[in-house]
């Protein structure tokens, strides 16, 4: 599956750039932990992109996340 694909996808749903690298780095299988030190943000931050993303991309959670990015 070509990366820039997926990305142009997400990205035509209004995803910004911070959101479309948590998305990445949740694709690639980081965690809440990883993500946050290797972006220098907060931990309610990194929750407040989540939710913005799974409300964007139409998601409930992290599985179906992953789900609808396998169908990109």
């Amino acid at each position: 599956q070509n990366i820039q694909i997926v990305i142009f996808h997400v990205y035509m749903k209004g995803l910004t750039k911070r959101e479309l690298e948590i998305l990445q780095l949740i694709n690639n299988g980081k965690n809440g932990p990883d993500i946050c030190e290797q972006l220098y943000i907060s931990d309610s931050t990194l929750r407040k992109h989540i939710h913005n993303i799974y409300q964007k991309l139409e998601v409930k959670n992290r599985v179906q996340l992953l789900q609808s990015l396998k169908k990109i």
